[in-house]
Parts: C-alpha cells; sequence; structure tokens
C-alpha cells in the first residue's frame, strides 16, 4: 500500500502507545499506524510505551514506569514546542486493552491542557463487556471532542452506551493494516467444492479447539467425507495433551504445527473451510478471518466482537453463542459438500466480500489521515 501525501510541516501528528518489541496485537497495530504516517509523509513524532517484555514481575513494571515518566516529559516537550512554533498538533494514542490505560490517561490529561485534537484508538473489547473504571476516567479526561476510532459498527455501539463522554466515533476495520500482507483476490480462484476443513489460533480451549474437534468428531461418525488440519502453537503442555488424546481417536485430522509466513498461505491455499468456534470474551476483530477471505476460504463461527460485522449469510455462518457450535456447523457443512454450487458461490462471495471492505477501509483511512492532519492532502491508496 503506497500513500501519497504533501509533506506539511505546520501541522505535526504525535503517536502515542507500545510499539514492537515486544509484538502483540497492540503494538502491531501501533506500528502498522506508524508506518502509514510514515509514508503520508506528515510530520510525525513517537512515544513509545511499549514494556520491555510481556513478562508482569517487578523488574518490568518499573522499568515501563520510567518509560511513562520519559514519555510524558517528551509530550510536554512536542506540545510546548509545536504551541511555540504556532503549530497545529494532533494526538494519536492506540489505547490498551486494560489497567495500562491508567498510563494512557496521563498523556491525555496533558494534551487536554494544551488544547490539541485527540484521537483514540480501540482495540478490545475487554472494557466494552461491561465498564472498565480505567476507561470511564480515560474517556471523561479525554472529552466529547475527542475523536474514537473504533473496529466496527458493534463497537461503536457498546462503547457509546458504556461511556457517556464518548461522542464523536471513527469506524476503520483492522483489514487495512493487514491488506499489503495478503494475496490479492484477483489472482485467486473461489473454491470449488468443501474437502478440507481447517483451524488456525493459538491452541486453547477459550480460542474452541474442543469444539473444532466436536465438530470433525461429529463428521466422522456421520460417515462424512472430509480432512481437517489444525495450525497453531498450543498454549500449554495440557491443552496439547487433551488435543493430542482425542486425535489419536480421529482418522483424518492432522495438527501440522504453527504456520508463519509462507506456510500460512499454504495452509490458506489448501483449506476450502475455516472454523473459527472462539469463546474468549474479549475478542474483537480476528484478523484470521480476513487472511482466510482473501484466499475465498468462507468461515464457520461463533458471533462475538465484530465478527458478524465480517461474516454474513452469503459469505459463512455466524452461530449464536448460547446455540451448539458442533451441531450447527456439522449441518452446515454437510449442506454445503451436497450442494457444491453453492458452497462454489459462497466463496465467490466471500472474494468480492473480502475485495469491497479492502476498498471501503482504505478509503476510511484516507479519510482518518485528513482528519489527523487536516492540511494534508487527500491521500491516495493503491
Amino acid at each position: 500500500m503506497n500513500l501519497k501525501c504533501l509533506i506539511v510541516q505546520s501541522y505535526r501528528i504525535c503517536l502515542i502507545g507500545a510499539l514492537p518489541p515486544p509484538v502483540y496485537g497492540v503494538s502491531q497495530v501501533n506500528a502498522e499506524m506508524q508506518k502509514l504516517l510514515t509514508q503520508a509523509q506528515v510530520n510525525l513524532s513517537i512515544i513509545d510505551l511499549a514494556p520491555d517484555s510481556l513478562e508482569r514481575n517487578w523488574q518490568v513494571r518499573l522499568a515501563r514506569f520510567r518509560k511513562i515518566i520519559a514519555g510524558l516529559y517528551s509530550l510536554m516537550g512536542i506540545l510546548r514546542q509545536s504551541q511555540k512554533l504556532d503549530q497545529k498538533l494532533s494526538i494519536y494514542i492506540g489505547l490498551s486493552g486494560g489497567f495500562g490505560q491508567l498510563y494512557e490517561a496521563l498523556f491525555i490529561a496533558l494534551a487536554r491542557l494544551f488544547q490539541v485534537q485527540i484521537f483514540l484508538h480501540h482495540h478490545s473489547y475487554a472494557y466494552l463487556n461491561r465498564k472498565f473504571l480505567p476507561t470511564q476516567l480515560l474517556t471523561r479526561l479525554a472529552g466529547i471532542d475527542s475523536i474514537h476510532i473504533v473496529l466496527c459498527k458493534n463497537m461503536e455501539r457498546e462503547l457509546v452506551h458504556l461511556y457517556k463522554s464518548v461522542s464523536h466515533t471513527f469506524i476503520l476495520s483492522n483489514i487495512v493494516f493487514i491488506r499489503s500482507n495478503i494475496s490479492s483476490p484477483v489472482d485467486l480462484k473461489p473454491k470449488v467444492a468443501l474437502k478440507i476443513i481447517g483451524f488456525l489460533s493459538n491452541i486453547a480451549a477459550e480460542k474452541g479447539i474442543m469444539e473444532f474437534l466436536d465438530v470433525v468428531e461429529q463428521l466422522e461418525k456421520n460417515g462424512v467425507e472430509y480432512k481437517a488440519l489444525i495450525a497453531g502453537p498450543f498454549q500449554d503442555r495440557e491443552i496439547e495433551a487433551q488435543v493430542i488424546a482425542r486425535l489419536s481417536q480421529l482418522s483424518h485430522t492432522e495438527y501440522i504445527g504453527a504456520k508463519y509466513g509462507d506456510d500460512k498461505t499454504t495452509f490458506f491455499q489448501t483449506i476450502d473451510l475455516l472454523l473459527f468456534p472462539t469463546k474468549y470474551a474479549n475478542e474483537a476483530e480476528p484478523l484470521t478471518i480476513y487472511e482466510a477471505m482473501s484466499f475465498g476460504v468462507p468461515t464457520i463461527a461463533f458471533g462475538r466482537g465484530c465478527i458478524d460485522c465480517a461474516i454474513d449469510s452469503s459469505t459463512g455462518l455466524v452461530i449464536d453463542r448460547s446455540e451448539d457450535f458442533a451441531t450447527k456447523a456439522v449441518n452446515q457443512i454437510e449442506f454445503w459438500q451436497d450442494s457444491p454450487q453453492l458452497f462454489h458461490q459462497t466463496s465467490v462471495n466471500v472474494l468480492e466480500k473480502f475485495t469491497d471492505l479492502c476498498q471501503s477501509n482504505q478509503n476510511k483511512l484516507a479519510e482518518l489521515l485528513q482528519k489527523l492532519s487536516s492540511e494534508t492532502s487527500s491521500s491516495i491508496l493503491s
């Protein structure tokens, strides 16, 4: 993805948040936003708040506290310099999903003192399933003029409902951050028939591995012809032992290890259907579903977070969390196997929807960059 913009030295954007390393969800998205803003050639400042590691010992916490203090000092300098130079400034913060928001609230309070425009990017449902005190504090400090970037309409609805200080929202799917790393649907052919079923995730109970195994076990009992592939790292040895024990009873299901890069591409080229029976309460917008869509692979998933904004009845199946996943999924798989032309059309629909989502969100990304810096020329995404 190339962004072509005019360099505007009279406008400055300060990106605040965790950047890799370590690599995890929020840090990856912040890094992608940094890359996009750099490509847009804006006058960009960075304040990295990432911990030294994902461990939670006191040494890591102390080191991060020092980084927060240094970051606040840096922001104060940026704010004073922008004020002195009569330079317009926007603050962009990629928000944490938990108590890290208390740190981020300090930066928001400082930015409010200087009356600069604040953009807050939300990535988690951890504080949307129920009200969370740090988020309540943070949104109040940000004020009603701040702009809240959300992943989908579902997230927008829950955020506005729980936090009354949220007045301005902007919907932008994370599909824009993976677009450059996945194949173009123009170069792909839709799936012809449903033969191979896949699971790709961290292998854990909360990610639905047992529900996946329930599905393939039922298919085997029903005499359905299938092959199933499980990819991803095991969460721990206990879940590994449980999965391996169940696999020993299944004739057509194989664990193929963690897959990254070209190996992940091969996985999506191989499978015809993705099962995503996540039970993770904070699930927001799993990129695995979009990666599958880029290869014309339909998905059957539990309805959580933004999932039903990515999948509809023409591109897969969203199962209500109150229903039995295995029963619903097996019925749908058998239906598609009995009607290959309908499955083929579903795959066609998946590729078309993926293309539409990419285009609409690239346009939204251009709009967001303009909002971050109203003096930046309209971006051309190609």
